[in-house]
């Protein structure tokens, strides 16, 4: 039953996308960012299960860039940066199912005479049948579910003279435009 239930839940996240949203920390994941101070922030984004490694790092590019417009910059540099995995096994348990059918006919003839203090009885019976049974035995599976987290110390600026690295927010966050 649990597994029955651990396919149906991924088969339904499959077909609606269970990836974590874009949206601050909560159950299914999300962005946090903390200040170290007035120019210096950590942005960091949680996926769940059904999230990428890809999109966990892009979820992060683009908090950045929106924590730098938001506090009146144009540019951020990335100070340091990475990407971690949790990995969780999920068992699910052994299931056994039996079925059975057969099939049974017969024939039966019955007669019984009263005469006088006397009777006599005839019967005739005849049957056959037949039955059979199958048991199967799924053994389980194991799963690894992988979560992935992104984090970066980013500097925010107001130009990127002497930065030429430096990302543009606008030009970042204009690729998550629909």
């Amino acid at each position: 039953m649990l597994k029955k239930s651990f396919a149906l839940a991924l088969a339904s996240c499959s077909l609606i996308s269970c990836t974590s949203p874009y949206q601050a920390s909560g159950f299914t994941g999300g962005y946090t960012d903390m200040a170290l101070n007035k120019d210096t922030y950590f942005i960091t984004f949680r996926g769940n299960g059904f999230t990428s490694a890809e999109t966990v790092q892009s979820y992060t590019l683009r908090r950045s860039a929106e924590l730098t417009l938001s506090k009146g910059y144009k540019y951020f540099v990335i100070v340091t940066g990475g990407t971690s995995v949790n990995t969780q096994v999920v068992r699910t348990p052994a299931t056994i199912q039996t079925q059975s059918f057969g099939s049974f006919h017969g024939n039966g003839y019955g007669n019984t005479s009263y005469f006088g203090s006397g009777s006599s009885s005839n019967y005739n019976f005849s049957g056959n049948g037949s039955s059979n049974s199958y048991t199967t035995i799924n053994p389980g599976g194991q799963y690894n579910i992988n979560k992935y987290k992104s984090g970066a110390t980013i500097k925010i600026l107001h130009n990127n003279k002497g930065y030429p690295q430096a990302y543009d927010a606008a030009v970042i966050l204009s690729n998550y435009q629909k």
